[in-house]
């Protein structure tokens, strides 16, 4: 009786976890070593930029051969084990196929490190590692959180002590994201660009560090109610009281002085290693380190997939408005060509979308949806396919195909309601274990549904002026105009009634700001009722940017619920 329990036993939990011959141990390693990846690929693009500016030349090319190595050594560690790092491998198909993705990766990105280390370094080099270092850290982090979810690492810490200690982590990231936004400025690579980042992650560490030691509603951060920690993060904030002056795109012009701030910042860099171990001492009786990174790695992964999800379903109900829209300036003849080639990528998208949440689909990071969410999928997908092939009609010769732009014109709001009626129901989804509370989610979802009023206004607006039931599109018109007004008031200022507290993250509400300037000027000539050429100009060229900024909006709220 007892053997046979024993097997049994052994059939549950040794066959039934392809981690079980991996010990809590070893995957604590494990995390810590494909984490400290992420942070490696990082240090080695600074490397390579301080070379490029002419910074310790010498010792930095050293540095980068050290640091190269160690990735290199790490990532076969990681594929096939290495005792000397005592790392183990897995046998997990999707980790070590992943683990493949990143090999390809790291292949073309050392190939390029080992040719700066032969001393050979030009614009085009820069060039292709600046464009090569992001989806190679990407990478390496999707493998981090695929070994946390399949080791099933069960904790009783507490979730919002795992998020200030992700927080925490987070902050030693962006002292090295402002060392190499510094240095792509000072290379002239993507500078206005890198200008405006800098600036979006100053503000972010400053704000996040305060919210570790008082607290912050908005970003989930619970705040630091233990002396230790508290005191070594008025520590870091003193250190960054003093540099942050200087964190600055004029600093560039001065290459002693950029070597100094990119020093000081390791310096804060390593005094935020000092408070994440004190986090990590403070619970170390109550879960095992292997533990911690489960539930930080898990929360990130989760924040991410929500944030992301909710942002492409909500894009789809966009799409629904933005298609009706072009087929209609098709339909008026105005400026035919591009609209037939917009129609039918903005088809092609929401096709492509809509089979993603279906099916899965890689390149949007998207999984297969719950059956739940599939029976309401498959309603919109039941909608959608007539829908499109009438599209087909209309971009396939160009000619204007009349019962097709009735069939769009007639149940464009009826796919748009049963695309919104997804969006809630992913918005409602347990699976992802109300990872973003529910005032990001609110956030992400209303920002999102503003890009659909910019175009649902338009084909409006259209309807109006193409002389179809003028009425009732106006008044149509007029509603929308009042909610795209209302809710960007209450995402900037909070509106109760829309369950939206506003924001005071600065980046995010200088972006709605610009979104508000642009609306300003369009709102008058929506709500016109007889518009000029020069009028009925404006809102189709003004339409798209203003979309364009919303999306930049919507995009901010997602990556402010990241990790």
């Amino acid at each position: 009786m007892k053997s046979r329990f024993f097997i049994v036993l052994v059939l549950i939990f040794g066959f039934g976890s392809s981690l079980f011959a991996v010990s809590d141990k070893d995957m604590g390693v494990i995390i810590n070593l494909a984490g400290k990846q992420r942070m490696l690929s990082q240090k080695m693009t600074k490397q390579i930029l301080l070379i490029a500016s002419g910074i310790e030349k010498k010792e930095n090319i050293k540095r980068l051969k050290k640091t190269s190595t160690l990735f290199d050594k790490t990532l076969k560690g990681l594929i096939n084990g290495d005792k000397g790092l005592k790392l183990k491998s897995v046998k997990s198909k999707v980790i070590n196929d992943e683990l493949k993705n990143v090999e390809l990766k790291w292949k073309e990105f050392y190939a390029n490190i080992k040719t700066v280390i032969g001393g050979k370094i030009d614009d085009k080099i820069l060039q292709t590692i600046e464009g090569q270092n992001i989806p190679l850290l990407k990478n390496m982090h999707k493998v981090v959180t695929m070994y946390v979810k399949e080791s099933k690492a069960l904790s009783n810490i507490d979730v919002a002590l795992a998020g200030d200690i992700n927080y925490a982590g987070r902050q030693r990231m962006l002292t090295q994201k402002m060392s190499k936004e510094l240095l792509l400025i000072a290379n002239g690579i993507h500078k206005d660009e890198n200008i405006k980042n800098l600036n979006v992650t100053k503000i972010l560490f400053e704000k996040t560090l305060k919210g570790l030691i008082d607290g912050d509603d908005e970003m989930g951060i619970k705040g630091s109610k233990l002396n230790q920690v508290t005191t070594q993060l008025k520590k870091v904030q003193k250190l960054w009281s003093e540099i942050k002056a200087d964190v600055t795109p004029a600093i560039v012009a001065n290459k002693e002085k950029l070597n100094r701030v990119t020093k000081k910042l390791l310096i804060v860099l390593k005094e935020m290693n000092v408070t994440v171990g004190l986090y990590e001492k403070s619970v170390k009786k109550q879960i095992t380190f292997t533990a911690i990174a489960s539930i930080v790695n898990t929360v990130t992964s989760l924040q991410n997939k929500k944030g992301h999800v909710i942002n492409l379903a909500g894009k789809q109900r966009m799409l629904t408005q933005e298609m009706s829209k072009e087929s209609l300036l098709v339909a008026l003849g105005i400026d035919k060509k591009q609209n037939l080639k917009n129609l039918k990528n903005t088809s092609a998208l929401y096709d492509k979308t809509l089979n993603g949440f279906l099916n899965g689909e890689k390149s949007l990071d998207l999984k297969k949806a719950g059956k739940k969410l599939q029976k309401q999928l498959a309603n919109v997908k039941s909608i959608w396919t007539p829908f499109y092939a009438n599209i087909q009609k209309i971009t396939a010769g160009g000619i204007l195909d009349k019962k097709a732009l009735s069939h769009i014109v007639k149940n464009n709001e009826k796919l748009f309601n049963a695309s919104h009626k997804s969006v809630l129901m992913f918005k409602d989804e347990k699976s992802f274990d109300n990872s973003i509370d529910s005032v990001m989610t609110q956030n992400i979802d209303l920002a999102g549904k503003q890009r659909m009023l910019t175009q649902k206004m338009t084909k409006e607006k259209l309807l109006v002026i193409g002389g179809m039931d003028v009425a009732n599109n106006f008044k149509n018109l007029k509603t929308s105009v009042a909610l795209f007004d209302k809710t960007l008031q209450g995402l900037m200022d909070g509106d109760k009634t829309l369950n939206l507290t506003g924001t005071t993250i600065i980046y995010l509400k200088e972006q709605l700001e610009t979104v508000e300037d642009m609306w300003m000027k369009l709102k008058p000539i929506y709500l016109k009722k007889k518009v000029s050429d020069k009028e009925i100009s404006q809102i189709i060229k003004g339409n798209l940017p203003l979309l364009k900024e919303m999306d930049k909006a919507v995009k901010m709220f997602e990556d402010a619920a990241d990790y």
